[in-house]
């Protein structure tokens, strides 16, 4: 301890611009490693490169005032800032960076590639590129960035204000991402505000506004390809407002997700969010195509979608869709909402969310889980004012539909396409249609079913309108009628004609068995060829479709209350349902309650429980949490989220540390939400776990405790996988000068020069990492090629000295996958080539490669180049080299999965 102690106590030294130094760039070049580099306040015209670098840096500004010190790059091109330093932090503090010119596939203000970087206090503002990322570019980059703003810059294609890729982590702490716009120069232009890339960044206590872009992703587009692992977007206490997308012209798709948009092998974590006021042709709020949700906590409202002449119109709040118009097979889409409010959003059809699954290729279902969240006061001007489900499986469960409107069918709920709607202690009610099914309208096959629930006070205004219910006969896509089963529930005051209708002569497959039926309506059973029926007593008396029903009045009180947990000063909503009961009201400030279903807005300064009375006695409760003002989450760091290879016995977690935390717990286990605590009461950032076991995929969170606050602070959760080997992962930055354990074949030469290894041959010369044998796994290192042939070439799956594979990538570009064999035959075959972008002699390029089975992709920064197949699985060693060259190979990963 005394030891971390005098460390931590020892000062850096401290250089001044102008003053020890000239410039910026000139201190950037020359000051001491641990340089605190002092900047006066002034507008300074420059562009700083950090690339090679091998000290740590910070670079201070003027927190207070960052407008102080401005960095201005006068529009010349490639950027202000460019960082390419392996993994030496470089920090950043109270600077204005504007005036950038991204080029050649730059960005405008802040490049980064395999670096570390912290910017606090900082603005990126009025920077554009000519590609993508105009605020900043961020590529294979850990790191955080608090109290920052990215404001009114722009990119021709991806990210107008930020863009991460390849297995970016960043952090945004209490950063805002205003007014940014992408699409500039593209009419598929999509994340106006953030774009992800197989990356898996954290935004906490942020603000999204703004935003816009063409074709998708107003806010916040996250995208995961399926030749990566799995990544995931988390927000925490995070807004996305006023954000917008619409197609460049009548030429282009439907503009699709104004708030968010997920897509592919990715998931959208939203903890204690709220998605309000964005705007799109489809999905205004948030739209997913074939990833996947995980929404708790939050409020998804006030949101609208506008159909502007294309054939969309759908998903006021929530669009997500599972189609797949050509091989190979992917999806689901999937959506999880838990304690979650859907309120006041507006579309043509699902007012407040919208799901359908893959009707053209597979009848796959998209997935739905709504547990404990409020579909409340949506629109739809067609069908589905709350919900519209097409070709689903959904579970709706403790949950409350209130108040939604459509301007055709399915006031409440919208099930068709051979849709699974499982509905299970929820409360459907006083929703309308101007046609038919003012509770839920199930059509076109599938299956209904509903248990302990209230279905309550809908109305369905046309004379065959079904109120509570109405159940259609035509067959859908997997060519069977609705089937299923209502039960134990309560059916009251649904009409005004009709309380369940069902339009078929035959009727359907759904039985109505033990409910509580009580209506005001002329009937209660209505189909065609058979005639109203009127009483509960004639309606069990049909064979086959009701039996043990009850006329009575209901008796009935619920209580739910959403978001369940909210940040200091911040919105939940208490929704209520009460029958049978005189005088109802709820406490701590609601006061009486003038409707027997609602809801009403909350903001309570510490954890609550409230009250729902009636009668003069108590009838239900529920609690809203608060969490401690005084208190932030920590941000998990290391390992990135989703990232393999981890060690089973020594692999260290790590985070940033979070602002009035006196101790930290940590949680691991394999569920979704750890609960088995490892470490209790640590004052350290870090711990290591070890007895894991192999080849399993872990999650992991950190809790910030404070004795001055009574609720802790969770951090978003994150996950690893473990490897299957004994030597699952390999990585060397060259930061000792040395390379000793390498091992060398060839004519040729290799040194550490300045943190970066260089590879010298004077024929064929290559250089092999101490790791042993793997299948599955991946490579990634900054390659940069200086001089001679300007040729590199990476070895995989190498068995012996002749029979091995490799890609070569020239400095032209072309990129080709060679099979070496052990006879002459096979000795050296191109198997197929490509071509990116030329390769520069000044700058380091992030290559990766990704194995599994028989399978490679090779990439880049962060583009897939060439992907291939081959006849047999990848077992073997790796190593890089050179032909008659030189290039120089820094920050190398190996992991085996």
């Amino acid at each position: 301890m005394v030891a971390i102690l005098r460390v931590a106590a020892a000062e850096a030294a401290t250089v001044t611009v102008p003053g020890t130094y000239a410039s910026i760039q000139e201190a950037a070049a020359n000051a001491p490693d641990g340089s605190v580099i002092q900047i006066a306040p002034g507008r300074y015209h420059e562009q700083i490169r950090l690339q090679n670098v091998t000290r740590s840096l910070t670079f201070l500004g003027d927190p207070a005032n960052p407008s102080n010190v401005v960095i201005d790059g006068d529009g010349m091109a490639a950027g202000v800032i460019r960082i390419n330093t392996g993994r030496m932090p470089v920090e950043f503090q109270g600077i204005t960076v504007t005036g950038g010119r991204g080029t050649s596939g730059f960005a405008g203000g802040i490049w980064a590639v395999h670096a570390t970087v912290v910017f606090r206090d900082c603005v990126i503002t009025a920077n554009t590129s000519d590609t993508n990322g105009g605020g900043a570019m961020l590529l294979d980059v850990d790191g955080v960035f608090q109290r920052c703003e990215f404001r009114g810059n722009s990119a021709a294609i991806y990210g107008g204000g930020v863009m991460l890729d390849s297995g970016s982590t960043v952090a945004f702490e209490r950063c805002q991402i205003l007014d940014n716009q992408s699409g500039t120069g593209d009419p598929q232009g999509p994340g106006g505000g953030l774009t992800s890339v197989n990356s898996s960044p954290t935004l906490v206590g942020c603000l999204v506004k703004g935003n816009h872009s063409t074709y998708a992703a107003g806010g916040i587009l996250a995208l995961g390809t399926f030749d990566r692992a799995s990544s995931t977007i988390t927000l925490q206490d995070t807004t996305i407002q006023g954000n917008s997308t619409a197609r460049a012209d009548a030429m282009h798709p439907a503009a699709e997700g104004g708030g968010m948009h997920v897509e592919d092998n990715v998931v959208g974590v939203l903890d204690r969010c709220r998605v309000l006021g964005n705007t799109s042709n489809r999905g205004g709020g948030l739209n997913n195509y074939r990833a996947r949700y995980e929404i708790t906590d939050s409020i998804i409202e006030d949101n609208v979608v506008d159909s502007a002449g294309t054939m969309a119109g759908n998903g006021g709040g929530i669009f997500a869709a599972s189609t797949n118009d050509s091989p190979p097979v992917h999806g689901p889409a999937s959506i999880q909402l838990t304690r979650t409010v859907v309120r006041n959003n507006t579309a043509e059809t699902g007012g407040g969310i919208f799901v359908f699954g893959d009707f053209v290729m597979t009848n796959m279902l998209s997935l739905v889980d709504i547990v404990d969240s409020m579909i409340v006061g949506n629109t739809s001007t067609s069908s589905g004012g709350g919900f519209y489900g097409y070709l689903t499986a959904t579970n709706i469960t403790g949950s409350m539909i209130l108040g939604n409107h459509s301007g055709d069918s399915g006031g409440g709920v919208m099930s068709a396409g051979s849709t699974v709607l499982t509905i299970d202690d929820t409360t459907i009610a006083g929703n309308d249609a101007p046609q038919t099914g003012g509770g839920v309208y199930a059509n076109q096959g599938g299956e209904l079913h509903v248990t302990n629930s209230r279905i309550l006070g809908n109305v369905a205004s046309a004379s065959d309108g079904g109120g509570a219910f109405i159940i259609g006969s035509t067959v859908g896509p997997l060519s069977s009628l609705v089937t299923g089963n209502v039960a134990q529930s309560v059916i009251a005051g649904n009409g005004p004609n009709i309380e369940i209708i069902e339009s078929d002569c035959a009727g359907s497959g759904v039985t109505y068995t033990s409910n509580v039926i009580h209506t005001s309506a002329p009937s209660v059973y209505w189909r065609p060829c058979l005639g109203p029926i009127a009483t509960v007593s004639a309606f069990n008396g049909l064979a086959g479709k009701a039996s043990n029903n009850v006329d009575q009045s209901p008796t009935l009180a619920t209580l739910l209350g959403a978001p369940g947990t909210i940040a200091a000063g911040a919105t939940s909503v208490l929704a209520w349902s009460i029958a049978g009961k005189s005088a109802p009201a709820i406490d701590g400030g609601v006061g009486a309650l003038a409707t027997s279903s609602g809801t009403r807005d909350v903001m309570p300064t510490q954890t609550t429980t409230y009250t729902l009375s009636g009668s003069g006695a108590p009838q239900a409760t529920a609690s809203v949490v608060v969490d401690c003002a005084a208190l932030d989450p920590a941000l998990p760091r290391s390992p990135r989220n989703g990232q393999a290879g981890q060690d089973v016995d020594a692999t260290t977690l790590s985070w940033y540390p979070a602002a009035g935390a006196a101790s930290y717990d940590v949680y691991v286990d394999t569920t979704a939400h750890p609960a088995t605590r490892v470490v209790q009461d640590t004052t350290a950032t870090s711990v290591t776990v070890n007895g894991l076991t192999p080849s399993t995929t872990y999650h992991w969170r950190v809790v910030a405790k404070s004795p001055a606050c009574a609720v802790p602070a969770s951090s978003p959760v994150f996950a690893f996988r473990t490897c299957a080997t004994a030597a699952c992962a390999f990585a060397d930055d060259f930061d000792g000068q040395s390379a000793t354990t390498w091992t060398s074949a060839g004519r040729g030469f290799a040194r550490v020069v300045d943190g970066r290894l260089v590879i010298a041959g004077k024929g064929r010369f290559s250089v092999a990492p101490p790791f042993p044998a793997i299948g599955d796994g991946s490579l990634s290192l900054s390659l940069m090629l200086t001089s001679g042939h300007r040729e590199a070439r990476v070895v995989f799956g190498a068995q012996n000295a002749t029979t091995y594979r490799e890609i070569v990538l020239s400095a032209s570009g072309r990129v080709r996958l060679i099979q070496h064999g052990g006879t002459r035959r096979t000795k050296q075959r191109t198997l197929k080539q490509a071509r990116r972008g030329r390769i520069s002699r000044t700058t380091p390029v992030l290559i990766e490669l990704d194995l599994s089975g028989a399978s490679v992709v090779f990439s880049v920064d962060g583009v897939t180049v060439l992907s291939a197949t081959l006849a047999s699985p990848n077992q073997g060693t790796f190593a890089v080299g050179v032909s008659r060259g030189t290039a120089s190979i820094d920050d190398v990963h190996i992991v085996a999965e």
